[in-house]
């Protein structure tokens, strides 16, 4: 399960949880307004890059770097 922080004070921070524990995704927070869809596309890069063969930590990683 991924748990986006992207509505809450502070530090954009998301939590990759799975059976093996929590992976924190720590990120900038980005201040603009022009935040809809930003949900959508962020699955979108994680599904691609799953599809690609990548592992879901590293792909989890990856998609939320692509998304700031």
């Amino acid at each position: 399960m991924l748990v986006r922080g992207g509505h809450l004070e502070g530090e954009a921070l998301d939590l990759l949880v799975t059976g093996e524990g929590i992976l924190r995704l720590h990120g900038e927070r980005v201040e603009t307004v022009h935040t809809h869809g930003t949900g959508c596309s962020y699955a979108a890069a994680l599904t691609a890059l799953l599809a690609r063969g990548e592992t879901l930590e590293t792909a989890a990683l990856r998609a939320k770097r692509w998304i700031q």
